[in-house]
């Protein structure tokens, strides 16, 4: 295995999108697909021009019978198809700079120096995290990292929370239509990338967080072949957290029952019922009759609506099934060129949850001060519960690595016991799945970012104790070279070239 050892941290208003390049376009340019005519715009930077083609549709709009159902892919179109803004974000994804729709399945692609049907280039796939309820892939910003690796990026849009991952367990509604949503998109690059001069035979997939778990679960889905050809999975593992939903059925009839459906012990009668409610009452219902008793049982550490084993695409416990040596699973994933890494404090992520405390009626925290043992033992026990089949022998080596009587070293400890057991050590697990066997078929990278950042993180201003790079802050350095400067921005660019340099060689 190689191993690369970079690092930062940065800001929720980049992390979300809340910054895009402002520069206006130069002029329009056109492309023909096997859909249709498509017209975008060409952007210039520092580096030179960026042709950019926004809103493209993959699949139908998934609104009416076709919510809570596989994306259908989206017919041909008569007239050139207008790609030069951005449509909207797929409901809920939170986003303050785009509107937000079930109407939502578009991609967008982002081409250096000149549009040619002979350029050939590599072609990277952006599938953005969010814990599958928020962001979109119109957040970020693919012009930078193309034009500095000579890439064609693409970043997607997929279905979140109730619409992209509610299931009855049954036929009624089987679930993980965002992953399905991405798999369409996929069909389409592999299609009509050539069309805008990428290589339909050098496509990397790449994600972060959710975006990694989606990553993770398309990468050991045989059906896949051909549709990619490397992955980059960013902070995001199978047997991570995210990794499945374990009692969709419960959470669906749950919600029908808040939203008063009839019947919600007949799948086809609730499903029936919820496609009929309104997409923001829908939304809105979704958070008040499970998110919230998500944290509040479980503190954030399991996520509400995920991908499920479905029976199609997902079979049983993924981690069981790529590691099966004798599958279609292991041998598809140990074909492709695989890079995975994590942040040095992943579990960042737990000062989120505590500061949620307040609003589930649990005590307030003064993390400013550090974070005191009773806390750690307040998740330990949903911890068990959920990953140790609630084994509370577990429980005591628990205490013996991750307490401390001091309360800065125990939120230290705090975040290491994430971190540990939710990131690095799947992580580590997938790696030497990969590798296993001494794999001479394709190439296995793992890598480590540790350096933070000067602007404030997805937790905010962190507190004085908190050392390391949080989740999520590797991604403005892939993304918004532009915006950094000294060490960052020569960070960001060796980042930049690994990436790419890995997509169009391996």
């Amino acid at each position: 295995m190689g191993f690369v050892n970079d690092s930062t941290g940065i800001g929720l208003a980049i992390l979300l999108g809340f910054i895009t390049f402002g520069i206006g376009n130069v002029f329009g340019t056109t492309v023909s697909t096997e859909d249709g005519a498509v017209e975008g715009i060409v952007v210039p930077l520092q580096k030179g021009n960026v042709y950019q083609f926004k809103k493209i549709p993959y699949a139908m709009p998934p609104v009416g019978p076709l919510r809570f159902s596989k994306p259908v892919k989206h017919p041909p179109w008569n007239n050139t198809l207008d790609a030069t803004d951005f449509g909207p974000a797929c409901i809920p994804s939170g986003s303050s700079t785009h509107p937000v729709s079930e109407d939502c399945l578009f991609l967008n692609v982002y081409i250096p120096h000149e549009v040619s049907t002979t350029t050939n280039k590599s072609v990277m796939v952006w599938i953005h995290g969010g814990g599958y309820i928020y962001g979109t892939g119109m957040d970020y910003d693919g012009a930078s990292l193309a034009i500095h690796g000579d890439v064609i990026v693409v970043t997607i849009n997929y279905r979140l929370g109730v619409f992209g991952f509610l299931s009855t367990g049954d036929s009624a509604a089987r679930g993980n239509y965002g992953l399905w949503d991405q798999i369409e998109a996929l069909k389409w690059i592999k299609s009509n990338i050539k069309y805008f001069g990428g290589n339909p035979d050098s496509i990397t997939l790449f994600g972060e967080s959710a975006g990694a778990f989606s990553v993770s679960h398309l990468a050991i889905f045989p059906e896949n072949k051909g549709l990619f050809h490397r992955v980059i999975m960013q902070s995001g593992s199978l047997g991570s957290y995210g990794t499945i939903t374990k009692d969709p059925v419960k959470i669906a009839r749950s919600l029908g029952s808040y939203l008063q459906c009839s019947d919600i012990q007949n799948s086809e009668s609730l499903v029936a019922c919820l496609r009929r409610i309104t997409a923001s009452d829908l939304n809105q219902a979704s958070d008040i009759s499970h998110m919230y008793s998500i944290f509040r049982n479980t503190l954030g550490l399991s996520l509400g609506y995920s991908p499920v084993i479905d029976g199609e695409m997902i079979l049983g416990d993924p981690m069981s099934i790529f590691k099966n040596q004798s599958s279609e699973h292991f041998k598809f994933y140990q074909s492709l060129d695989v890079i995975s890494g994590c942040t040095s404090a992943e579990g960042s992520l737990m000062l989120i949850y505590i500061s949620l405390f307040p609003g589930l009626s649990l005590p307030t925290i003064d993390i400013s001060e550090g974070i005191p043992t009773s806390v750690l033992k307040m998740f330990a026990k949903p911890f068990i519960e959920l990953y140790h089949n609630n084994d509370t022998r577990i429980l005591e080596p628990i205490y013996a690595k991750y307490t401390s009587e001091d309360n800065e070293e125990q939120g230290r400890l705090l975040v290491n016991l994430l971190s540990d057991s939710q990131f690095y050590a799947p992580m580590l697990e997938s790696l030497l799945v990969h590798d296993l066997n001494g794999n001479s078929k394709s190439k296995t990278f793992q890598y480590f970012f540790s350096k933070t950042s000067p602007i404030d993180g997805l937790i905010g201003v962190p507190p004085k104790w908190f050392e390391g790079a949080g989740h999520a802050a590797e991604i403005p350095y892939i993304f918004y070279n532009e915006y950094l400067d000294g060490s960052h921005k020569n960070l960001s660019t060796e980042m930049m070239s690994y990436w790419t340099n890995f997509a169009r060689y391996g």
